[in-house]
């Protein structure tokens, strides 16, 4: 399971300001001297769905981001709205739900480019002067991913640099800008702090901000943070919008694209009078905007896992679609069906096998930019 975050952090939604519950978690001994070095790689696991239980403390979300931390990942979970500590409640569209994850991308990427930026002297070999505007941070590895009801979210994310437009120049006080100036608070602090996986150093657990009411976390207003959150002279921050990294996508259990209305209704057990809300478009999603969230699939390394017995999806449609996926001129899309897993990984052997197969997929991306 996931030791204790670094970080616990609320941001508000791009979608209409609910406050997000969100957690990030840096990898063991991750010291400030080699910060640069080890902020290559992060990834994002969204969760199943909130109605019937789903939240960031999901086991399989656990197992899983308890992988990918091992291997040098930074990892950020977050709770949809109305799971867990996150205020509001599900939607019926998953619109609010896409910007929910498309908020702590924002956020995610963000703080991560600031802590690549080294410190005069921070560094093994750094140069006695400050670095120059030219300082090319280490290019970052961003895995985005969920569980089920989060890997359906996944799939319907816009190709990663269509969403971090939000976040290029964002109006002054709008919900972008304050997720902005919130990574760059906190990216501040975990700067002074000597492990980055440990930054309660500086900022105990008692002083972290909890309350759901207020959009934008606090988690303390002492001296220390108020200057933690400036840039120093010596540093050369990035403007605000994050560089767009390279994508990847991980899919545990996902609903089959034409499965989707069916996997909700057994989700949610809600009247057959409401389906057609999920048949229906997101206003103004066209078919080119559903086109372009399928082909970042396949024009970014992407595996979906998925169960042989999963009894909540179509097995056969999923199957069906993920060779066609697969099959695509130049595809990075892979499936991967393990034969006797159910939808919740519980069968003897299964859990094992699916997080083998994450792992094997871990690897290949960073040894693809060794």
């Amino acid at each position: 399971m996931l030791p204790d975050p670094s970080w616990i952090v609320r941001i508000p939604s791009i979608h209409d300001g609910t406050s997000i519950d969100c957690r990030l978690y840096h990898p063991a001994h991750q010291d400030r001297r080699r910060r640069v070095e080890r902020c290559r790689y992060a990834a994002v696991l969204a969760h199943p769905y909130a109605p019937l239980g789903g939240c960031f403390d999901d086991p399989v979300v656990s197992v899983v981001g308890r992988r990918l931390l091992d291997r040098g990942f930074v990892l950020g979970t977050f709770n949809f709205r109305g799971a867990g500590c996150s205020a509001g409640r599900t939607s019926w569209t998953a619109n609010p739900e896409r910007d929910d994850y498309v908020s702590f991308l924002g956020f995610l990427v963000h703080y991560i480019r600031l802590l690549q930026i080294p410190r005069a002297g921070e560094e093994d070999n750094a140069p006695s002067q400050p670095p120059g505007p030219d300082v090319n941070p280490p290019p970052l590895l961003l895995l985005m991913g969920g569980y089920s009801y989060g890997a359906m979210i996944t799939t319907q994310l816009a190709p990663l640099d269509k969403l971090l437009d939000t976040f290029s120049s964002p109006e002054p006080g709008s919900y972008a800008a304050q997720i902005l100036t919130e990574a760059t608070r906190m990216a501040g602090i975990a700067r002074l702090s000597p492990d980055l996986d440990a930054p309660s150093s500086i900022d105990p657990p008692d002083h972290r901000w909890r309350d759901s009411t207020p959009p934008v976390s606090h988690i303390s207003s002492g001296p220390q943070d108020k200057a933690a959150s400036r840039p120093s002279p010596d540093e050369q921050l990035p403007p605000h919008g994050p560089a767009v990294p390279d994508a990847a996508y991980l899919l545990i259990s996902p609903p089959a694209p034409r499965g989707l209305v069916s996997h909700l209704i057994t989700l949610s057990l809600i009247p057959s009078a409401l389906t057609s809300t999920f048949a229906r478009r997101p206003p103004g999603d066209g078919e080119a905007r559903a086109q372009a969230a399928e082909t970042k699939l396949v024009q970014n390394r992407t595996l979906a896992v998925y169960g042989g017995a999963d009894a909540l999806v179509s097995v056969g449609k999923l199957h069906a679609w993920a060779q066609a996926m697969a099959a695509r001129r130049g595809s990075l899309f892979r499936g991967r069906e393990i034969q006797s897993a159910g939808h919740f990984w519980a069968e003897d052997g299964a859990l094992s096998e699916m997080v083998g197969a994450v792992d094997d997929f871990a690897d290949a991306l960073q040894r693809s930019r060794s």
